[in-house]
């Protein structure tokens, strides 16, 4: 079964925030390697290890990083490893050198001692000796770190999409299961005015000599219960929040954020029907919606 298939309701823009990616790209005399990964953050971090002839497209790389991640604390690597016959022959800084020389001449002659200053005594002075090699930034080297770095990225997208893919199926799973919930809450809730009229009526009789109650003061209290209890609105607007949250997961735009506030208004409504609620069944099917919208308040923390 093609992937297609198996998604078709959930949008392009649905990705996890954590993943990894690396790539290595081998040039002559060159290897650059390339590591990023990604995990969860309320924004997009990048934090970056890179060699100092790349320091001058650092703002690129950030760019290059954030044009495909906006949610997720990045970490990246770049390492540049030459062969040993590309580094260049030690360097000597012979001013320097020379200097030490007629130091160490100096002291001898202070200190008495006749004896010319040596070679093996100059090199006890590492300082100017330097195997450090000077590199630029070239238009090549550019290009094939920024090849690396899309080969590297290339993978860590496709590893959040995937697991964006799997928590989304989830999510889509719960949300079903919210959906029929709430219509076995709103089957029960056409019964509430009436039931609660009965035990009303019921206390009345216990409690109150036949022929005291008014007339028409049932009739009164069954529609002020009946107000009080009706959670029509609640239903409607919850039913409202799961369709907007089942748009929202098959949208081309990252939803993390949206998914959040989506949760927050339908754990409201939730809270809502409880407070009304006068059957006990009713009280159980919210505690089991907002255990359900607890889950997936989880699980979207993990999406971008």
């Amino acid at each position: 079964m093609s992937q297609d298939k198996e998604i078709p309701s959930i949008g392009s823009g649905i990705f996890s925030m954590t993943g990894f990616g690396r790539e290595e790209l081998k040039a002559p005399g060159l290897r650059i390697s390339v590591e990023i990964r990604s995990v969860n953050s309320r924004f997009c971090e990048i934090g970056m290890k890179i060699p100092r002839e790349l320091n001058a497209v650092e703002a690129d790389i950030r760019d290059h990083l954030r044009s495909r991640i906006t949610r997720g604390k990045i970490s990246l690597l770049i390492a540049l490893e030459r062969d040993s016959a590309n580094d260049e022959a030690l360097k000597i800084d012979f001013q320097m050198a020379n200097n030490c020389y007629q130091t160490l001449q100096e002291l001898n002659q202070s200190l008495g001692n006749p004896g010319p200053v040596t070679l093996g005594q100059l090199l006890h002075f590492s300082d100017f000796f330097t195997q450090e090699t000077e590199r630029t930034l070239d238009e090549t080297l550019k290009k094939q770190a920024l090849a690396a770095l899309d080969g590297a990225l290339a993978d860590l997208v496709q590893m959040r999409r995937s697991e964006g893919v799997v928590l989304a199926q989830d999510l889509l799973q719960r949300l079903s299961h919210i959906e029929s919930t709430l219509g076995e809450i709103e089957k029960l809730a056409a019964d509430q005015p009436m039931m609660q009229l009965e035990r009303l009526r019921e206390r009345l009789e216990l409690l109150v000599a036949p022929g005291l109650v008014e007339p028409g003061r049932l009739e009164l209290e069954m529609a002020i219960l009946a107000d009080r209890l009706d959670i029509t609105e609640e239903c409607v607007r919850l039913r409202s929040h799961c369709q907007h949250y089942r748009e929202a997961l098959g949208g081309a735009e990252p939803a993390g954020k949206l998914l959040g506030f989506l949760l927050q208004e339908m754990n409201r409504e939730v809270n809502t029907i409880s407070s009304k609620a006068a059957i006990p069944e009713i009280s159980h099917f919210c505690v089991n919606l907002k255990e359900e919208i607890e889950r997936m308040r989880e699980q979207i923390q993990n999406l971008e």
